[in-house]
């Protein structure tokens, strides 16, 4: 045997192997390797802890990791853009929600189109949407603050920043009250919360997650945007109880599980059933709800519509708050 053929059957030795290894794997039932879920928002966000409480539950259903790798920044674009480019094989996700039908509206650029790229697989949750005021408004009702407050030209309203969900649902709210509010836009939700407690500012629109500082009476929850009340706050009334509905924000900020486009509909509906598994675990729902999120099950159908009438709602919504990403 020559050098060169020598050389050719030791490569063989290696790559045979290889190829029977991949083809091994490719012949084995879904899934047969963990799977990566790309989250667009940094460690300790909520959505960032949404999908650690869902991935580790997951994870034992499925007997393999699931595993979270945060790549934050562009308000989420940078984790979506991400997972649109990679392969529809089941092994790469993106946790995302309400950005990727809002960002359109916000940005000159996306570098994806969110209605096509992506293969809804399983809804999880929603963050219903609270008007807490400062105590100091003196009024205890939606009522009493409308009639209180319905000339007034000095009120002020924080958000987490330009074009989060507090921030569009403050601007909804304003233009269907005909109220006028200022809006100070602070760095993340944690900010806005603080100066809303300290007087700063008069109104913020936040998440059950702030339940400890309702209880307290540090801040003053006036009425909840959910269809019905929320059971981790059970004593803040609807908008609709209110006599004010607000049914364009009623799905909060809520957060949800995509594949790549072309993903086939057996891997879909297997993660689809695990991930509805999981939001029926008691641990779970309870973990969920102690930071403020409802768990809510889907059908990929069902997710789809969803996506899609969410898509339609916020674009002329946003444009006529005027609201864009650089505010």
């Amino acid at each position: 045997m020559t050098l060169s053929t020598r050389t050719a059957a030791a490569a063989l030795t290696v790559f045979i192997p290889g190829l029977i290894a991949v083809a091994q794997a490719q012949s084995q039932p879904y899934p047969n390797r963990p799977i990566q879920i790309a989250v667009g928002l940094a460690p300790g966000s909520i959505m960032d802890s949404a999908a650690r409480i869902v991935s580790k539950k997951g994870s034992q259903l499925l007997g393999l990791p699931l595993v979270i790798e945060n790549k934050p920044g562009a308000g989420t674009m940078i984790a979506s853009s991400y997972v649109a480019k990679a392969k529809p094989d089941g092994y790469t996700l993106l946790l995302n929600g309400v950005a990727l039908s809002v960002n359109p509206s916000l940005y000159k650029e996306v570098p994806y189109d969110a209605a096509h790229d992506f293969t809804p697989v399983a809804f999880l949750v929603n963050a219903p949407q609270i008007l807490a005021i400062h105590p100091s408004l003196g009024v205890t009702t939606l009522g009493e603050f409308f009639a209180k407050y319905k000339g007034s030209d000095n009120l002020n309203y924080a958000s987490p920043g330009a074009g989060t969900m507090p921030h569009l649902a403050a601007e909804l709210f304003r233009s269907r009250s005909g109220i006028k509010m200022n809006h100070v836009p602070y760095k993340g939700g944690a900010p806005a919360l603080t100066d809303l407690i300290a007087g700063h500012v008069h109104l913020l629109f936040l998440t059950p997650v702030a339940k400890t500082q309702i209880d307290s009476g540090a801040v003053r929850a006036l009425a909840v945007a959910a269809e019905e009340r929320v059971e981790s706050v059970p004593n803040i009334p609807t908008f609709a109880e209110s006599g004010f509905p607000l049914p364009e924000i009623n799905a909060g900020t809520w957060i949800g599980i995509l594949a790549p486009r072309g993903a086939a509909d057996s891997i879909v509906r297997k993660l689809n059933q695990t991930f509805n598994a999981v939001l029926q675990d008691a641990g779970v729902r309870e973990e969920l709800k102690r930071i403020g999120l409802v768990p809510k099950a889907m059908t990929p159908e069902e997710f789809a519509a969803f996506m899609r009438d969410d898509m339609k709602k916020w674009p002329p919504i946003i444009a006529a708050a005027g609201i864009s990403a650089q505010q």
